[in-house]
């Protein structure tokens, strides 16, 4: 006998924990982002089986190991002009991201059709206009006409040496990459980015991370902060 899964939608003490959980990550969710969360998390429940989009037992999981850990980002990108999403999956972290600073150019890099149909889907019905979904392999920037982003973000779990390869051409000169890490990843030989600092975030309590942030040399004086 089949057992159904149980929802992820939030209901309103959900809403308050993740609303308590990003105020601790110094992030304030007004009105308008809190209602855009709920309603990507309602589009995540409806559509999280038939694209494989992601395995959570419980809207507290969701909250804690994919919310929150996306939005460890929010303040560290706060002056980025342009984001880059690699190996987007589910939207996660840039979607949260983008929800947070929706005037802010955001790209979610997914090359898995059902993926990128619901990136666009929750572009559409969030009425987010900033954010563009790239659907293409991370190696493959040289097949799209994009500019070059401030910061990349990827919660994406691949060797460290292709990651980093593939990464550089997407971010500008002294541009960043922020990895978010479990505390067990080993930090790679870094080249073509220096490894600027290595910190652990905590998305709640239960939970212990790292955030691998890499500078990617300027040919110049001038570097994104």
């Amino acid at each position: 006998m089949s057992t159904a899964r149980p929802s992820l939608r939030l209901g309103a003490a959900e809403r308050e924990r993740l609303r308590a959980g990003a105020a601790e990550l110094s992030v304030e969710l007004d009105r308008t982002a809190l209602s855009r969360l709920v309603r990507y998390v309602d589009l995540l429940d409806r559509w999280r089986s038939s694209a494989n989009l992601i395995s959570c037992r419980s809207a507290d999981e969701l909250i804690e190991r994919h919310l929150l850990d996306a939005l460890v980002c929010a303040w560290p990108c706060a002056a980025a002009s342009a984001v880059a999403d690699l190996g987007s999956g589910a939207g996660l972290p840039g979607l949260p991201l983008a929800i947070v600073a929706p005037e802010r150019r955001t790209l979610l890099v997914e090359p898995r059709r059902r993926r990128a149909s619901f990136l666009r889907e929750v572009k559409r019905e969030l009425d987010l206009p900033h954010v563009q979904v790239v659907p293409v392999r991370v190696e493959e920037y040289a097949h799209v006409e994009v500019e070059p982003v401030d910061v990349a973000v990827s919660r994406a779990v691949w060797s460290d040496d292709r990651m980093l390869r593939f990464a550089a051409p997407w971010i500008r000169e002294g541009g960043l990459l922020f990895c978010l890490r479990s505390l067990t990843h080993a930090r790679p030989p870094a080249p073509p980015f220096v490894l600027e600092q290595s910190p652990e975030y905590h998305p709640s309590p239960r939970i212990h991370r790292r955030l691998d942030v890499y500078r990617k040399p300027s040919t110049s004086t001038e570097c994104f902060t």
